[in-house]
Parts: structure tokens; sequence; C-alpha cells
């Protein structure tokens, strides 16, 4: 008997504009509702899944910043370093 390969589900990667979640090349203002939207949990976050760049599950704050710049400075901006947050502390990418 001849071994079947098996295709494996796997998440689809966000595109590279954070926020983009129809993907036509820019940020709205009513994407980034529904982005706020998600991160309050009023929607899920496959609801537009380039507001979910990390792939969690969740849109947090460092990924409605990004999506904000994008809006205001286009998909082709630079990503900002983005901030890191646990528990227990918040770090900027800025910090002393």
């Amino acid at each position: 008997m001849q071994p079947t390969a098996v295709a494996t589900p796997s998440r689809t990667v966000p595109p590279s504009c954070v926020g983009d979640c129809n993907g036509n090349g820019s940020v709205n203002i009513d994407e980034l509702i529904i982005l706020v939207n998600i991160a309050l949990g009023g929607a899920s976050a496959a609801t537009c899944a380039a507001g979910d760049a990390d792939q969690n599950g969740l849109v947090i704050v460092s990924e409605l910043v990004s999506a904000v710049r994008r809006a205001l400075y286009g998909c082709a901006a630079p990503q900002l370093e983005p901030y890191t947050y646990s528990a227990e502390r918040c770090t900027y990418p800025h910090a002393v």
C-alpha cells in the first residue's frame, strides 16, 4: 500500500500591513473600529486576521498602535519595534 500525503491545516499568515482587514493595501477608520471591537472582546480575531499580527487570537494595544500607524502613514511605513507586556512589567523599545 502506497503512503498518502495528508495536508496539515495551518493558520494563515496575516499580511504585512497590520490592520488591513479587507486586503486593499491600506488601513481605514472602519478597520480600526473593527480592531477596537475585537480588542474589547466584541468580536473574534478571525474577523480581521490582519489585526492579529502575532497570531495569538487576540488584538492587543501594540497591534492597535501598529494599525493606527499604518492608517496614518500607509502600509509601506517601516514597522516599529513592538512593545512587550507581561503582568509583571511593561517594557518599551525606548525604555531607560
